[in-house]
């Protein structure tokens, strides 16, 4: 009987979580609308302003309201948004940036799935490194300061990618084989484009 009822709650559980998903997907869709009509930036800018939005969103979420659960239902609504935009619209510019944002957002919702702090602990830390990312986009063209933006961009990204997981480590090894697999590959994106960052800086 009790079974049952776990299962009942589970169920209603999960359904919240779908109609949250599918209202959230609606929403970035009436953003992007809105955005295409009112301005006459190319679909791949109101993309980028969009991803942008997310990780504040996020990061406002995490950061001032402790609102963890919420953070994750809007950046797996707009990683599903933005997945079907590539297969729709196909705005990328290549196909590997279509194949490694696809895996990029597929092991992101894959790993929010998992109920555990050291997840919780790492999306939040990917989160803020991604604030470099929105600043630099938009100061990029002041020519006068560009080389220290970068310089600032590269450090606080790799401290956040790199360097803020380690004293994590530890309890990283106490993680499932498929968790640690899933850590590992999301630290060598991160160690990958922190190279991408520093040689953009060297050149």
């Amino acid at each position: 009987m009790n079974y049952l009822v776990d299962f009942d709650k589970y169920l209603i559980f999960m359904i919240s979580i779908l109609i949250n998903l599918f209202y959230y997907v609606l929403q970035w869709y009436f953003v992007l609308l809105l955005a295409l009509k009112n301005t006459n930036q190319s679909i791949v800018s109101v993309h980028n302003q969009l991803g942008h939005l997310q990780t504040l969103l996020c990061v406002y979420l995490m950061v001032y309201k402790d609102d963890i659960d919420k953070a994750y239902i809007i950046a797996i609504s707009y990683y599903i948004f933005d997945m079907m935009q590539m297969i729709i619209l196909q705005y990328r510019r290549d196909l590997m940036q279509h194949i490694i944002f696809t895996f990029h957002h597929i092991g992101t919702i894959y790993v929010m799935i998992f109920d555990n702090y050291i997840f919780r602990a790492i999306v939040y830390k990917l989160e803020l490194s991604n604030i470099a990312l929105v600043i630099y986009y938009y100061l990029k063209d002041i020519t006068w300061c560009k080389t220290y933006l970068q310089i600032l961009q590269f450090c606080w990204y790799s401290y956040f990618r790199i360097y803020s997981v380690i004293p994590h480590f530890y309890e990283i090894l106490l993680l499932k084989d498929y968790e640690m697999y899933c850590l590992y590959i999301f630290y060598m994106m991160g160690v990958y484009w922190s190279m991408i960052l520093m040689y953009r800086i060297i050149v």
